[in-house]
């Protein structure tokens, strides 16, 4: 087999893992409920929850509390969550202040841990559930990876189609030439 069809073959199968990686992320979209999770929360007191690689993109977070809970709802990526352990600042990505059972959307910008943290503005004791439900859009990383893999492959394509392209001028010039020659 010669090179350039080596290439060309290597170039298409390339784009064809990329095709595969993307029509894996279009099929995958969808509102799925990715976590769900209890806080028992003391008077005035805080609960956490660690998250472990969310996706990129837009998420929800359906809190079900009593109607008379006042809250906040903090969310801390992973240079948040270092600072919380050293030195005790919460510096979130999501702040939300809220009252009762309410529905709050947000969206991140990158792929990593986060953490979920409730606290309670109340005097009293109260029980808070959470579920976290992941939008129905394109992971963003996966779609840049099959871009860029498929751009690849096509190039690569591309390489190996120049000798077959160099080839087929040279006889349709050389055919030119005869018939020229003819004349």
């Amino acid at each position: 087999m010669s090179k350039a069809r080596l290439t060309l073959r290597t170039g298409i199968f390339v784009a064809i893992i990329g095709l595969a990686i993307l029509l894996a992320n279009v099929a995958s979209r969808g509102k799925d409920a990715i976590a769900s999770w209890d806080y028992s929360l003391d008077p005035n007191g805080m609960g956490a929850q660690l998250l472990i690689s969310l996706n990129y993109g837009g998420h929800e977070i359906r809190l079900n509390a009593p109607r008379a809970f006042k809250g906040v709802l903090y969310i801390l990526d992973y240079e948040g969550i270092e600072k919380l352990v050293a030195d005790g600042t919460i510096t979130p990505v999501v702040n939300e202040t809220f009252q009762g059972s309410t529905l709050i959307d947000f969206t991140l910008d990158r792929r990593g841990p986060y953490a979920v943290i409730v606290q309670s503005n109340v005097p009293n004791e109260a029980q808070v559930s959470a579920s976290l439900l992941e939008k129905g859009t394109l992971r963003q990383d996966y779609l840049w990876d099959s871009e860029i893999i498929i751009a690849a492959g096509v190039t690569i394509a591309f390489l190996g189609l120049i000798p077959r392209m160099g080839r087929f001028l040279k006889s349709k010039l050389s055919k030119a030439q005869l018939a020229q020659t003819k004349l």
